[in-house]
């Protein structure tokens, strides 16, 4: 009677136990979704920010491009942006 009563309390035990990891694993499970999502989501957002820098940085060259085109058209001398200056020794 008492080695069954030993033997019911470890079933009982291990049963637990068995429990507590399944837990433990379906918590882990969800973290790691929930740390995947969230780079996920940092990546996107840097994406996003540089495919605006590379949106503004293509209009703007679209735009000197054609002060530079415009100045040619007009016959000027001028070099824009482009125009170095020269050091005198």
């Amino acid at each position: 009677m008492v080695e069954n009563h030993k033997l019911k309390n470890m079933e009982e035990y291990c049963k637990k136990l068995e429990e507590q990891m399944q837990n433990l694993q379906q918590e882990s499970l969800v973290d790691q979704q929930n740390k995947r999502q969230e780079q996920f989501g940092e990546q996107n957002e840097r994406a996003n920010h540089i495919s605006l820098q590379i949106e503004t940085l293509s209009n703007q060259f679209h735009t000197f491009l054609a002060h530079q085109m415009a100045g040619k058209d007009l016959g000027s001398n001028s070099m824009g942006i482009l125009n170095t200056p020269t050091m005198n020794n």
